[in-house]
Formats: structure tokens, sequence, C-alpha cells
């Protein structure tokens, strides 16, 4: 197969895969860690080389982290090649459609089955973002 043919179904595998990557699982585990602890906004969680900060919203306390956006890319471009796509011999038209797809299909992957959110972070940064906790939530222990 062609590697510069952009295929739908190895853009969602590609996402998939990075779902699974270590950033993502940390993302949950540091949820769960804010909830135990009933961590409270600026507090900030280690989880092996990631730090995430404990931000709040209206209704909600929630863990973020902000990474580079090529950081994700990188990634992407590293599960494509494991699959047979190779991001450099793309046109750079073809690439940005591809990194497009790849990033909604991951966007809604990390929705659905983690209940992470990407964002925009600063500059050309991304944020991943999880509820940890409603605020109204009563002590449970």
């Amino acid at each position: 197969m062609d590697s510069k043919v952009i295929n739908t179904n190895q853009t969602k595998k590609v996402a998939q895969m990075v779902s699974q990557a270590e950033i993502f699982q940390s993302v949950s585990y540091a949820a769960v860690r804010a909830r135990v602890n009933r961590l409270e906004q600026g507090e900030i969680i280690k989880i092996g080389c990631y730090e995430f900060v404990i931000d709040e919203d209206d209704a909600d306390v929630n863990v973020q982290i902000i990474k580079p956006r090529d950081e994700i890319e990188d990634l992407a471009a590293a599960k494509a090649f494991e699959l047979g796509v190779d991001l450099k011999s793309m046109t750079g038209g073809q690439k940005s459609q591809w990194i497009g797809e790849f990033f909604n299909e991951l966007q809604g992957i990390l929705q659905k089955w983690h209940q992470i959110k990407i964002g925009r972070g600063p500059g050309g940064d991304l944020s991943f973002e999880k509820t940890a906790y409603r605020k109204d939530m009563g002590k449970w222990r």
C-alpha cells in the first residue's frame, strides 16, 4: 500500500494506539489521586515524569496537563510508522490533513473511553483535562 494514501482506518487505529500512551493513563490516575485526596485548585500532582495541575470550573475539580502539540504529533507519527504510514513521505497538505483527522479521532476516543477533554493551551500547546470530582460531592470517608 502506498504510504502517501490517507487511510481513515489507519488513522483511527493510530489514534487508538496513542490513546493508550502513558500520558493518558497518567491523566486518569491523577484524577483518582485528586479525588481520593480532595485536592484543590492550584495543587500539583506528579506521576512519573508528568506534572498535573488541579483546576476548577463552575461545578468540577479537574486535573490538567499541558503538552506541546509537537510531542503528541511525534507520538502519532511513531505509531503510524508501526502501521506502515510514513508521515515524512507525505506532502505538506497530506500531512496536515492526516494530522487533523488524527486529532479528531483522538479527541473522540479520549472523550468516549477516558473522559479526557482536549483543549488549546498557551501558544500551540494542547491541554488534556479530566474531571476528578464534582464540587458539590459530599465527603465519602
